[in-house]
């Protein structure tokens, strides 16, 4: 009975600190809603859990403005909330609304993932974009290096979606739902296998959500 009492103990003490350690990087620092850019802010939190050896910066439910690029280093994982795939909310999980990059196709990417680094269970939407004037922005997501990870993510009307094709090895997409409107996923330069698994592109992605510039009516 005693190694059974002892052995509940260990697992409860490393519950809790496992989730001291998930809940420790985002606390709240980061200001929610779509008047405050909080991208030096979050590649800042970034940049910290990568020199602490890598892990998981986790963002709560909320929409989080950003108006220039991340790059998320080499170990590190940015976390929303959504566990599974996930249809076009902008009100539910965590959500990033992305207003840089408006009119300059070849720009820096929204998000740039490097060996070993993981983006998963977000919501990426471009609220400046409508159905009615289609404007250029950079790519949503590309990627260089190895072991370069997106899941449970659903970019909702990106110009460009993801892009791995610069010299690369074993990607892993899953999981990813959307409506781009010019390129998907674009692939080419992995001299070892990847994977791509489960991904959805459909208009409903973007008609559907519930924001007053998704597309309505005839413009459907």
């Amino acid at each position: 009975e005693m190694i059974r009492l002892s052995a509940c103990i260990t697992l409860v003490v490393l519950l809790l600190a496992c989730r001291s350690v998930w809940a420790a990087p985002a606390k709240g620092d980061l200001p929610t809603g779509n008047k405050t850019d909080v991208t030096a802010a979050l590649q800042a939190l970034l940049d910290a859990k990568a020199k602490d050896g890598g892990g998981v910066v986790a963002l709560p439910a909320g929409q989080f403005r950003l108006e220039g690029s991340l790059s998320i280093p080499s170990g590190v994982t940015l976390q929303g909330e959504w566990q599974g795939p996930h249809f076009s909310f902008t009100n539910q999980g965590t959500c990033l609304l992305a207003y840089g990059g408006r009119g300059q196709e070849e720009g820096a990417p929204l998000i740039t993932l490097n060996t070993n680094s993981t983006l998963k269970g977000v919501t990426v939407f471009y609220p400046k974009q409508t159905f009615s004037d289609i404007q250029p922005y950079p790519w949503t997501i590309a990627g260089k290096g190895t072991h370069m990870n997106i899941i449970d993510v659903t970019l909702v009307n990106p110009y460009r979606g993801i892009e791995f094709s610069h010299s690369h090895a074993m990607h892993y997409i899953r999981n990813v739902y959307g409506c781009p409107l010019r390129t998907g996923v674009r692939i080419d330069g992995c001299y070892d296998i990847g994977r791509v698994e489960n991904v959805h592109f459909n208009p409903n992605s973007w008609t559907r959500l519930d924001a007053p510039t998704a597309p309505k009516g005839p413009e459907k």
